[in-house]
């Protein structure tokens, strides 16, 4: 997963000196992630089993099927990781995560498990 996580973020960083593929914000609305790859549902899912959006303060994300532990790591255009965290993702449910302490910029959302990962790119 980590080797998966680290050929994610080389890739979003040399995207990064563009702004093809990110979520581009006027204003203080909220907008969708475009999310990519394959992240398996535990059962069946006739559903994406994330939907992420983000506004100028917050990121959310809604989980529409039972996942298992999951990890959401944020990461800046530079390739830091500004944020990690483990969660137990359960379909109905969701997370909302702070990003008024981060810079204006290109951020990547990557959420993994043992069955996969989707990655997103979005502006702040």
């Amino acid at each position: 997963m980590n080797r998966t996580i680290k050929i994610l973020l080389t890739v979003f960083c040399l995207l990064a000196s563009t702004n093809f593929g990110f979520a581009m914000r006027e204003g203080y609305g909220e907008y969708e992630i475009d999310l990519q790859g394959e992240l398996k549902p535990i059962g069946r899912s006739q559903t994406d089993p994330i939907t992420a959006s983000v506004d100028v303060a917050n990121l959310y994300v809604d989980f529409h099927a039972d996942l298992g532990s999951l990890t959401i790591t944020i990461s800046s255009a530079t390739g830091a990781v500004v944020h990690t965290e483990n969660t137990v993702a359960y379909a109905n449910d969701g997370v909302q995560i702070s990003l008024s302490n981060l810079p204006s910029g290109n951020y990547l959302v990557v959420f993994s498990n043992a069955q996969g990962s989707l990655m997103g790119k979005f502006s702040i």
